[in-house]
């Protein structure tokens, strides 16, 4: 498997993932989802909040070509704290047009493009830059770090998610394919 099929299964798995753990957050109520639950975000809220602002500030700054209404309207991001979302069903959304718009941008992204750097400014301004596929992967580690926070979270108050695990997620690679 080439790392650009790897990477789309990656964003293939992340947005499944996260419209199972979307679903689960369905089953609380507004006030547990804003609960401070002593973690980094705070609250389970908070938690999603910092994935879509950070996902959305990759994904801007690798691609900003995106065409994408939901994604273009967003407030500017000053902050991996900020609420840009503050109801679930606007999390949903706004995850969904992310995750989306992830895989189509990977769909057309080769090995060779994988290799090229990239430069992009950090939040503090700093200019960094980095091969695509270290950055991708970074993101992609990124949302698992914080998903494994958000099930956590969801166990906490009592919510059943159901399994995440990638190879029990994704059958067809267990299986040997390749899609």
């Amino acid at each position: 498997m080439t790392w650009s099929d790897q990477f789309k299964l990656a964003a293939s798995y992340s947005k499944d993932v996260n419209q199972q753990l979307l679903v689960a957050c369905q089953n609380l109520s507004c006030d547990s989802m804003l609960a401070d639950r002593v973690v980094f975000f705070d609250s389970i809220i908070g938690t999603w909040n910092h994935l879509l602002v950070t996902d959305l500030l990759w994904l801007l700054k690798l691609h900003p070509a995106t065409d994408n209404e939901t994604l273009l309207k967003q407030p500017k991001i000053i902050s991996p704290n900020q609420v840009i979302a503050a109801q679930i069903n606007e999390v949903s959304e706004l995850r969904l047009a992310i995750d989306q718009a992830f895989i189509d941008w990977i769909a057309g992204l080769t090995d060779q493009q994988l290799d090229e750097t990239c430069h992009y400014q950090s939040l503090d301004d700093q200019t960094m830059s980095a091969p695509l596929g270290r950055v991708l992967q970074h993101i992609f580690n990124h949302q698992i770090h914080h998903r494994g926070q958000l099930t956590a979270l969801l166990s906490q108050a009592g919510v059943s998610y159901g399994h995440v695990d990638f190879l029990q997620q994704r059958q067809d690679v267990v299986a040997g394919s390749s899609g």
